[in-house]
């Protein structure tokens, strides 16, 4: 999967300035983690789980894989 270019960068962040919602859509947890103010991760069509971009990669892998609830499986 390519990275993102920098317009398309450029135009979620001045829309999320803006008080615009950005839907990101991506399994590239580092450009979430930059790009997001928060995480909700889907699994099976629906939203298992809501985070900070700080969660650990297991912790959202563990939402990734359909592990709900589950902060301190993670951990």
């Amino acid at each position: 999967m390519s990275a993102p270019s920098n317009s398309s960068t450029n135009g979620s962040s001045r829309c999320a300035t803006q008080g615009k919602a950005v839907l990101l859509v991506s399994v590239e947890l580092d450009e979430i983690r930059a790009l997001s103010d928060r995480i909700l991760v889907m699994f099976a069509g629906r939203v298992v789980g809501e985070r900070e971009p700080d969660a650990t990669e297991g912790e959202l892998g563990l939402l990734m894989a359909g592990v709900e609830g589950r902060k301190e499986a993670a951990e």
